[in-house]
């Protein structure tokens, strides 16, 4: 079947869209498919390769609506397949080539509003097949009476794997005697899915009993807001942190234009005490699966696909939150500080423990994309070829 994949670049691996795309086009590939990749952003990009997969660019729009039905027709396409928020797409311009929206769910909706939010807000009654990248979607998409795949997202575990914590943390120039906590994710808005705010408060009440306690936080300082996010070191002081001290970050250049390779991503995984990662709501949440696949512990919220993903750790329950409206007609939720404070304390006594280590690998094996690909894409995608092919006899 050819394919025409509409998501970020593979070599945006700091976008999760763009990591999949790594994980799974070769994979693909590799099980019979054609696929090309038209990219939802990097004007002038369009005749580039990337091995033998070409790359379309957008035209004017920066999503590539305008030209999406153009490059599958010039592929010659058999599917459109999207790995983006639908509610962004314009699938009524895709000339009637089947739409295969591999798509997130990260809001909640209330139930008079489920049929409207899911195949309206959405966009998915659209959809010749829409695929779940989690089992809150796919539950979200069959209520509202839609017969989605289930396709989850997949990590390579032979680099996310467990290494020695010591060494990792010599090699980062990190302390090794300290308890560290990690976030990763975007701070790109304000005040933002990611929940920066609550999550360092948290730390500061953990940091008040703890002088051993270190936050990472794998993201943008936004020192001057101009990645629209919040400032870190705005938040920093309101909480009593020492920014660069008990509070550290990445390179913003290093991470949003040459990458940082999985290898060095393994390795701050595997230098983490617990991963925290209690946000607003998440579509999958790749961090938390890659973080687990190198033995360290997570602390998750119970909403959306967070728990379902929680093999060794700790989650936040919905009753301990407050719910935030969105106007697509769903519900993020806002945890507790105290709540979070709570399972950082959890944590805390918790480090080094070995049995949820290995608790943490073993849950994260079930995603590998070689197992994704394998035991989901396949009969996926041959489901959809079958009904292709009948429909054109």
């Amino acid at each position: 079947m050819r394919i025409l994949w509409v998501g970020g670049l593979p070599q945006l691996q700091f976008s999760g869209y763009g990591n999949q795309a790594l994980q799974f086009v070769p994979r693909l590939m590799a099980r019979g498919h054609q696929v090309a990749i038209a990219t939802l952003g990097a004007q002038g990009v369009g005749g580039l390769q990337w091995g033998d997969v070409p790359i379309y660019g957008p035209l004017v729009e920066l999503l590539s609506q305008d030209v999406v039905a153009r490059h599958a027709r010039h592929f010659r396409a058999d599917v459109i397949l999207t790995l983006a928020d639908t509610w962004a797409l314009s699938p009524e311009r895709y000339d009637g080539i089947p739409w295969i929206p591999w798509t997130p769910i990260d809001q909640t909706p209330r139930s008079p509003l489920l049929r409207w939010f899911v195949r309206e807000g959405l966009k998915l009654e659209a959809a010749h097949t829409p695929i779940a990248m989690s089992r809150f979607g796919e539950t979200l998409m069959r209520d509202a009476g839609l017969s989605p795949a289930y396709v989850p997202h997949g990590i390579d575990t032979r680099v996310y794997a467990p290494s020695d914590r010591h060494a990792a943390r010599r090699a980062l120039g990190w302390p090794t005697d300290a308890f560290i906590v990690g976030q990763v994710g975007l701070n790109h808005t304000a005040p933002g899915r990611k929940n920066f705010p609550e999550h360092l408060e948290a730390f500061a009440r953990l940091r008040a009993k703890h002088r051993d306690a270190v936050l990472y936080l794998h993201t943008q300082r936004n020192d001057h807001r101009e990645f629209g996010g919040v400032c870190i070191a705005a938040l920093c002081e309101a909480f009593g942190l020492q920014l660069d001290r008990n509070v550290i970050t990445c390179d913003t250049y290093q991470q949003l234009v040459l990458g940082y390779p999985a290898e060095h991503m393994a390795a701050l995984y595997n230098a983490m005490d617990v991963l925290v990662s209690v946000t607003a709501g998440e579509g999958f949440g790749i961090p938390i699966v890659e973080a687990q696949a190198c033995g360290t512990p997570v602390i998750v919220g119970g909403w959306t696909a967070m728990p379902e993903l929680c093999f060794a750790g700790w989650t936040v329950p919905q009753e301990e939150s407050h719910p935030l409206w969105s106007p697509l007609g769903g519900f993020y939720y806002l945890p507790r500080v105290g709540a979070i404070a709570e399972r950082l304390e959890w944590a805390y006594k918790k480090a080094g423990d070995e049995r949820l280590r290995e608790q943490a690998r073993t849950g994260a094996l079930a995603y590998d994309a070689d197992t994704v690909a394998d035991t989901y894409w396949r009969p996926a995608l041959d489901d959809i070829e079958a009904q292709l092919q009948k429909r054109a006899a």
